[in-house]
């Protein structure tokens, strides 16, 4: 049997719901998982035996399909869309807590050079944009401070998991609700201020259930 999962957009959705199909996928001999074509850099970040990603172009048949990006609509006692991902396979949410995936730390320092970071440079890193970069979807963020400012911007030759680094080292992180909050949760940074991508999201309800006990500032 070969199953799909249908959860090609966005990054932040398959790093999330990235744990849960590793434990889904001990149970059959093969998953495929297409994504939007110009994601499939993640397959070099995520690795899950019985796991292959393709471009969402490419034609393969499927015997099942696990229907997460439409997930609320059949999950209807859920907190929020990323709850809903989880309670659709009867999953315990923290589960999403074990997501990981490997670093590409040679791109990672090629990132910092151009952006001109040396290592013991302080900074703020503020990202407002979100959604696809053809959007370009930005919010207003804003910070009184004496400190550098680096702006998250979409760069050729580097994925966003690429911008570890720079998370790591920055003094203090300033992010509308994108997929850099769960690479974020996974570097475990503090020094964190989030904001909801207005005027799409009134709040921060989307994720709502993750953000119970964290230590990121909400401005909603």
């Amino acid at each position: 049997m070969t199953v799909k999962i249908d959860q090609p957009f966005g990054i932040g959705d398959i790093l999330f719901i990235s744990p849960l199909v590793r434990l889904f996928s001990l149970q059959y001999d093969k998953i495929v998982w297409p994504v939007i074509d110009k994601y499939i850099w993640i397959k070099d970040y995520i690795q899950i035996p019985n796991v292959t990603f393709i471009k969402q172009s490419e034609s393969v048949v499927f015997d099942s399909t696990i229907p997460f990006k439409d997930s609320l609509s059949y999950v209807h006692d859920a907190v929020d869309c990323m709850e809903s991902k989880y309670k659709l396979l009867d999953a315990d949410l923290n589960i999403w807590r074990q997501m990981y995936f490997d670093r590409n730390y040679k791109k990672e320092n090629e990132l910092r050079e151009l952006l001109d970071i040396k290592p013991n440079d302080e900074f703020i890193f503020i990202n407002n944009n979100f959604a696809e970069d053809k959007y370009n979807y930005k919010i207003d963020i804003s910070v009184n401070t004496d400190l550098r400012i680096i702006k998250q911007n979409y760069i050729d030759g580097f994925t966003l998991l690429d911008w570890c680094g720079v998370l790591e080292q920055a003094n203090e992180i300033h992010t509308v609700s994108t997929a850099l909050f769960y690479i974020i949760e996974f570097l475990k940074l503090d020094n964190l201020h989030l904001y909801p991508r207005k005027p799409f999201d009134k709040d921060l309800s989307p994720i709502k259930s993750l953000l119970v006990n964290s230590n990121w500032i909400c401005h909603e």
